[in-house]
């Protein structure tokens, strides 16, 4: 594996990356510095530059991560974009023309698997919860242990009542701060959603028991700065900062998924004869063919019944 980006001098590359990720959302945004952050681990201690982003090293890199092929073709997207960006700080740069050639010629093997088994990669078949086991999941965690508050059975009612009854994804839910939530008004703002600029302001009113589940959790925070910290062993506090992604997933991974309880909340508001107008604007879709997709095939047939045309 050559360093032939030794001998040509290289845009700014800090400067450039800034360029790339500013426009993007939040979740967007870290996901291309985890790539990034990767790329670089990972050529360190295969003794290569970094920037050495030609095809072969970057199907090398790839095929050494136990990754499952749609985050493998997520990551290949990340460099190609990166090396694209910094080819257009400099269109003259021979080699970087070359190297964005190549990785945009470059294809992934449809039988890619995984190096390792990583059944988190995997794609799980997505479910529909109904009501009653709803309320048994919420149910299941404990509010007090020897008579004091338990902490993790609090945060993970909280934690449950946002992703059922709000229908947040699992980054928009962690990254949950207090001053987002407004008991006043009654709804949650989603900061730098799915698709959306990083400061962009969403905004889902209380359903449910929300309110409840997070005024109770609520009361044993109140000083905090995040909702969903970190709960160390003999029922104490983390540091007051958001639990990582995994840590959510691993809490219920047993149980569910935690897009199914988005899509239990998109299809029971559908079932239930909420205007689909409504639901979208929930669900925080930007169209409403994308919500009608979580909704069964006889959904869609009862919202068809009872839709009214003038013509």
């Amino acid at each position: 594996m050559t360093n032939a980006l030794t001998h040509t001098p290289l845009p700014d590359y800090a400067g450039m990356l800034e360029v790339l990720l500013s426009g993007m959302s939040i979740n967007s945004r870290r996901q291309y510095q985890h790539t990034y952050n990767d790329w670089r681990v990972w050529c360190g201690a295969n003794g290569m530059d970094a920037n050495a982003l030609s095809a072969p090293n970057v199907m090398h890199y790839l095929n050494s991560r136990p990754l499952s092929r749609a985050t493998k073709q997520a990551r290949l997207t990340h460099l190609r974009r990166l090396v694209q960006t910094l080819y257009s700080a400099d269109t003259t740069n021979t080699l970087l023309e070359t190297y964005y050639a190549q990785l945009r010629l470059m294809r992934l093997s449809v039988d890619d698997t995984p190096v390792l088994p990583n059944p988190k990669g995997k794609k799980r078949p997505g479910k529909r919860l109904d009501g009653s086991q709803v309320h048994e999941l919420i149910a299941a965690y404990p509010v007090s242990l020897d008579g004091k508050p338990h902490l993790r059975g609090l945060r993970n009612r909280a934690l449950l009542a946002v992703l059922f009854y709000a229908g947040l994804r699992r980054f928009e839910a962690v990254k949950l701060k207090w001053s987002d939530i407004d008991f006043v008004q009654e709804h949650i703002q989603v900061v730098g959603g799915k698709s959306r600029q990083r400061d962009a302001v969403d905004y889902v009113p209380f359903l449910g028991s929300l309110a409840r589940h997070l005024l109770a959790w609520r009361a044993q925070t109140p000083d905090r700065i995040f909702v969903f910290p970190r709960i160390l062993k003999g029922n104490h506090l983390g540091k007051d900062q958001a639990m990582s992604d995994d840590g959510l997933y691993r809490q219920f991974a047993a149980d569910f998924a935690p897009h199914d309880a988005r899509r239990t909340l998109i299809s029971d508001l559908l079932e239930s004869g909420t205007y689909i107008g409504d639901v979208k604007a929930i669900a925080r879709h930007t169209s409403e063919s994308t919500t009608l997709r979580y909704a069964k095939a006889h959904d869609t047939k009862v919202i068809k019944s009872r839709a009214k045309l003038g013509y």
